[in-house]
């Protein structure tokens, strides 16, 4: 999210639940973290037949789709639209603001994220 307040309102939802993140102010931003995560993990000799999420320790990503330097929609390869769009994207599902915490806990669990 590329709003300051929202990221710190954010963080503060997922301390509560324990979860794990990194935080990024625009798309590119984001690109950046999963490549160093990507990165990181190629070092350290991981499998390239484990998961993404095992090879990265990345279970979900919560995308702002309208930000600037490159938008949620271009990090994930779209245009602006709906839900649809965003599934045609490659986005496993799509929580609007604002978002419920309960709803993003049992979208997590349904991933089978951790933490």
């Amino acid at each position: 999210d590329n709003n300051a307040i929202n990221r710190k309102i954010l963080k503060t939802q997922l301390d509560k639940l324990g979860y794990n993140y990194l935080a990024a102010e625009n798309g590119k931003e984001a690109i950046d973290l999963v490549r160093t995560q990507y990165e990181n993990s190629q070092a350290s000799g991981v499998d390239s037949s484990q998961s993404l999420e095992s090879k990265l320790g990345i279970s979900l990503i919560l995308m702002e789709c309208a930000m600037p330097v490159m938008s949620g929609f271009e990090a994930t390869r779209t245009q602006s639209g709906t839900r649809e769009q965003c599934l045609e994207a490659g986005m496993n599902d799509c929580l609007s603001k604002p978002l419920k915490i309960k709803k993003l806990k049992k979208l997590n669990e349904w991933l089978g994220g951790e933490n």
